[in-house]
């Protein structure tokens, strides 16, 4: 799945499933994120992902396990991730997305979720679930683009849940 994509700036971005091949990709890139963007996404403040997360982070099924990054066209260079995973209910997953502090608010996290949004519904998932540092704002606005987004505050942390039925 390849899916070619212009920003509101004009740049055109790729969108397509990650795969085992973008693990030095993933990796990289994650050294660029800003601390808070890191810890906004992973909860921690790890200066880089170790091999057993690039690993989990990139050799996926496809179906429980879903990821799509947004890449330059006329580079290649990685610019975002949003993933699903499904666990413990068939029709859940937990959700969760990532844009490098550069590309943030030009788009690509809507063009990002969109397709994620599509895959998941073609796997069967009716609804995503999220939990996310209250102070990013951002997240429940791109959720809204979206359809009924349900939140509940639980001190610095917010849950979010998205329908896909709409």
């Amino acid at each position: 799945m390849h899916e070619r994509v212009m920003l509101t700036d004009g740049t055109t971005i790729v969108v397509r499933s990650i795969e085992p091949d973008d693990a030095g990709e993933i990796a990289g890139k994650y050294r660029q994120l800003s601390a808070t963007s890191a810890y906004r996404r992973f909860f921690t403040d790890a200066p880089e992902l170790s091999d057993r997360q690039v690993r989990y982070f990139t050799d996926l099924d496809h179906h429980d396990h879903e990821a799509v990054g947004a890449f330059l066209a006329a580079t290649g260079d990685g610019i975002g991730v949003a993933r699903y995973i499904r666990e413990d209910e068939p029709h859940t997953a937990e959700f969760a997305i990532v844009i490098l502090d550069d590309w943030q608010g030009r788009g690509v996290g809507r063009s990002l979720l969109r397709v994620l949004i599509d895959r998941a519904r073609h796997e069967g998932v009716t609804s995503f679930r999220a939990e996310f540092l209250a102070e990013n704002v951002a997240l429940p606005a791109l959720l809204r683009c979206f359809g009924t987004v349900r939140t509940r505050s639980d001190g610095a942390t917010t849950h979010a849940s998205l329908d896909l039925t709409g």
